[in-house]
């Protein structure tokens, strides 16, 4: 189940999780705070410019490692 992870400014922290990736996206324009994305890789690319740890994760678990590495550059 892929999982985004997204920390924006002026916003609580959001941890999604849905069944596919399908899902996902359209779960993630029911945040304001987000683009209403098209595609699956746009916002792939979108959560991984903002803040660590943000992104889309294909699993829970991927998303928990990469939260525990060090933050990267």
């Amino acid at each position: 189940m892929p999982v985004a992870v997204a920390i924006l400014k002026n916003a609580i922290p959001a941890i999604v999780e849905e069944r596919d990736d399908a899902a996902l996206l359209k779960r993630l324009k029911d945040f304001p705070e987000l683009p209403n994305f098209s595609t699956v890789n746009e916002a792939r690319g979108y959560l991984a410019k903002l803040p660590f740890p943000s992104g889309w994760f294909d699993s829970l678990k991927e998303a928990q490692l990469y939260a525990k590495q060090d933050e990267p550059n």
